[in-house]
């Protein structure tokens, strides 16, 4: 790509690239099941179709609470402490919720005001991410970060 520096955007995943996150996703699964009154058997699946209700609220604040246990006794990976500090624009690509994102960042001293200084939100849900690509995909842009700002300012 042309354009020299600011051309390139980093995108990166959380959990498995900056940090690896310990969670038991069947007992999270469980316990949002027993809350909702109903089995489970895909938190996606649930978030999907239950998006915007209150059983979508119920769920979301238990993952994130179990998301938010998580990141005290994780480590960011070196490597991708490396990328998160180098000159090149990030954003994260997660389905964690941003608010145990961006404390994981805080705590571990990773600053995400570079994400701001370009105009960039720095975490997406991976749904924004999959349109953004497609998007970028059927672009004509020569700079596809030009896309990608104007999408997610």
């Amino acid at each position: 790509m042309e354009g020299g520096v600011g051309s390139w955007l980093l995108l990166l995943d959380f959990d498995g690239v900056i940090t690896r996150l310990d969670l038991d996703w069947g007992k999270i699964r469980e316990e949002v099941g027993r809350a909702v009154g109903r089995r489970i058997s895909s938190l996606n699946e649930f978030f999907e179709e239950s998006y915007g209700t209150d059983e979508f609220a119920v769920a979301h604040s238990i993952v994130e609470s179990h998301e938010l246990e998580a990141i005290k006794n994780a480590k960011p990976i070196d490597e991708a402490v490396a990328l998160l500090r180098a000159s090149t624009p990030v954003m994260i690509s997660t389905m964690q919720s941003e608010r145990a994102v961006e404390e994981f960042l805080a705590i571990n001293g990773l600053d995400t005001s570079k994400c701001m200084r370009f105009g960039f939100r720095c975490v997406l849900m991976r749904g924004e991410v999959l349109r953004l690509i497609t998007e970028l995909a059927s672009s004509s842009r020569s700079n596809p970060c030009d896309a990608v700002s104007q999408r997610v300012r």
